[in-house]
């Protein structure tokens, strides 16, 4: 059986953010190490939280490596943008076409063989 043991200080600070953040993974990392601390065992917060072994053992070994860092999702997850290597293109074409992204999307499809969405072109031009 694996706990992970908290000083007091911790388990003050892991309360706060369960209790205060905006970031559910934040929220759910902090109630699996409470729920640990406690004296629950991994198969109890399996149960509790619906999460998996290996997440959970995954989450306790980067609790004993880097504390409070374990509990943010990492930078440069999500998706990548594949318009990114176009930006200059992208931007003549919105110079020519005046904004119109039906334009956009065929040119782009035209010359550089890629296919996009509307809103993906869309959420690239808000970023």
């Amino acid at each position: 059986m694996r706990f992970i043991e908290l000083t007091e200080e911790e388990v003050l600070e892991l309360r706060n953010r369960y209790h205060n953040s905006d970031n559910k993974v934040e929220r759910h990392r902090s109630h699996c190490l409470l729920l640990s601390s406690e004296g629950y065992t991994i198969s109890d917060i399996i149960g509790i939280l619906k999460s998996s072994r290996r997440t959970i053992e995954r989450l306790f070994s980067s609790w004993e490596e880097s504390k409070y860092k374990s509990l943010r999702i990492k930078k440069g997850r999500g998706p990548k943008y594949i318009l990114t290597p176009y930006q200059a293109y992208i931007d003549e074409s919105i110079k020519e076409h005046s904004r119109n992204i039906g334009q956009i999307l065929n040119k782009l499809n035209e010359d550089h063989d890629v296919t996009v969405s509307r809103n993906t072109l869309r959420n690239f031009l808000k970023s």
